[in-house]
């Protein structure tokens, strides 16, 4: 009688181990398969020069010359991204995760980056429009046009 409960209690614990773990792997195979159909790249790796190396010779004295006269305007809110973006790393890397510290972080980092871009896009607008239809094409192309990021 003993040995049939405790094996009883066994295949019970095995079972919800099992439950457990397929719970587990589908949600992981969920979040993955959203992740994976996300319509958003943000590829890291993308930066002012290299949007500029990726244009044709003619068109990236243009576009740089655009970028470099209004840097006045734009400066500013780019350099707070980066004293925002410090602020969030150092409130995720904390001992303690304090989660009210970090949203808090985050949307102080969010608004900056809202600001950088409210200035910076008007300034990518007026240099895209002064650069050759084949310039505009090496643009959208320098951009991932995919929702995997490698």
């Amino acid at each position: 009688m003993r040995a049939a409960r405790r094996s009883s209690g066994i295949t019970r614990g095995v079972l919800l181990a099992s439950i457990m773990l397929n719970l587990f792997f589908l949600s992981f195979l969920g979040i993955r398969y959203a992740q994976n159909r996300s319509p958003v790249c943000i590829d890291r790796r993308i930066t002012i020069n290299g949007l500029i190396a990726s244009l044709p010779r003619e068109d990236q004295k243009k576009f740089a010359q655009v970028l470099q006269q209004d840097k006045p305007r734009y400066w500013d809110q780019l350099l707070a991204i980066g004293v925002k973006r410090a602020a969030l790393d150092k409130a995720v890397l904390a001992p303690e995760f304090a989660l009210d510290r970090v949203q808090a972080d985050f949307r102080d980092w969010q608004v900056s980056w809202n600001d950088f871009m409210t200035v910076f896009g008007m300034t990518l607008i007026d240099a895209t429009a002064r650069i050759s239809p084949q310039g505009r094409q090496a643009l959208i192309q320098a951009f991932p046009n995919h929702p995997h990021c490698n």
